[in-house]
């Protein structure tokens, strides 16, 4: 008896199991499947690889200088290259307006393993015609990477530059601002740590 009543009460369990997934299935289907995204577009420059995705955001692939990179709706990538890229938060370049700024990512090599503070004050001084002033420098990570954020001016142009080492690469992120009457950076902030954030490194 205890045997027949352990099969029955499974068989029970089994069937109603099954309709909480149909039911599932069905609420699932016409809820979610309209927001995913799919891909619109790809395209290959200077071996950097971008896809553009229906939800208005891109992917930058740059397997050949160690990073991806997430970009949000809205943004403009204007160059794509193995030492770097060039993009525009919300800014289109076909309509009238003036971006509020522009970051620009560069990659250097660092095959001797110099450590990353050092690379950054021999990288920063080595034009003697620049004068730089540096006002603070933090120690921080991207992704869980060693990283810096050098803050300073050169030729009394605000710089707040943000400095990652993966592997034999440095990565330079610098944000230029567009400001009327200003030359500071802090209008780009938000968008650089959301760039900074998206940023996926090879080690």
């Amino acid at each position: 008896m205890v045997t027949k009543f352990l099969k029955s009460s499974g068989g029970l369990i089994i069937a109603a199991g099954a309709v909480v997934v149909v039911g599932l299935a069905i609420w699932f289907v016409p809820t979610h499947m309209p927001f995913a995204k799919t891909i619109l577009e790809t395209r290959t420059e200077n071996d950097a690889t971008v896809t553009r995705f229906s939800d208005g955001t891109q992917e930058i692939l740059a397997p050949g200088a160690g990073y991806a990179a997430a970009i949000p709706t809205g943004w403009y990538i204007e160059s794509l290259a193995q030492s770097g890229a060039t993009v525009y938060p919300n800014y289109a370049p076909e309509g009238s307006s003036t971006p509020r700024c522009k970051i620009e990512l560069y990659v250097s090599l660092n095959a001797s393993n110099t450590p990353l503070e050092e690379w950054v004050e021999h990288a920063l001084r080595e034009d003697p015609t620049v004068a730089i002033r540096q006002t603070s420098i933090e120690a921080m990570t991207v992704g869980g990477i060693p990283a810096i954020r050098w803050s300073g001016a050169a030729d009394d142009v605000p710089m707040i530059n943000t400095y990652v080492s993966a592997g034999t690469r440095i990565y330079e992120i610098v944000p230029s601002s567009f400001s009327t009457g200003s030359l500071s950076v802090a209008p780009c902030m938000d968008d650089l740590d959301t760039f900074i954030g998206s940023l996926k490194f090879q080690s």
